[in-house]
């Protein structure tokens, strides 16, 4: 099943076939497997693979992350790049528990970027050590799992 899964996203991402979301979640302990991966897909598509850097992503001050997602978003559809959030077990995990201003917004900055995945014009392919740590609310978002050994 994970083989025909990596297939249609495959396709996805060479234009061959549009889904509603174009999101794949690569579940797997070995990192080098996972790149590889990544970077097969890319030259079987005939497009740039661009790790995005979580650290510059997100942004402490309020409304800045909704920005670099929206810049980041606009670069990728105008450049036609699949991006590649690498450790996604981090980004999704454990959302904490609103305390003070800073987690409300932390947890709406996640938000913004799972809304972000439903828009279908951005290829996104997210790497996680395991889905156990991932949310069933966070695994609908989507379109395709695949383990990889």
């Amino acid at each position: 099943m994970d083989q025909k899964e990596l297939i249609r996203f495959e396709k996805v991402i060479a234009g061959k076939k549009r889904p509603q979301r174009n999101v794949l979640l690569l579940i797997g302990e070995n990192l080098e497997a996972k790149h590889a991966k990544m970077a097969e897909m890319g030259k079987s598509a005939g497009r740039t693979v661009y790790r995005v850097d979580l650290s510059k992503l997100f942004s402490e001050y309020i409304g800045e992350t909704e920005k670099n997602l929206a810049s980041l978003w606009a670069k990728a559809e105008q450049r036609g790049w699949i991006l590649f959030f690498d450790e996604a077990d981090a980004l999704f995990g454990k959302r904490s528990a609103v305390k003070d201003a800073h987690d409300r917004y932390a947890n709406e900055d996640v938000s913004h970027l799972l809304r972000r995945l439903n828009q279908p014009s951005v290829s996104a392919v997210f790497s996680a050590s395991s889905e156990k740590i991932l949310k069933r609310s966070v695994l609908k978002h989507f379109s395709s799992v695949v383990r990889i050994a």
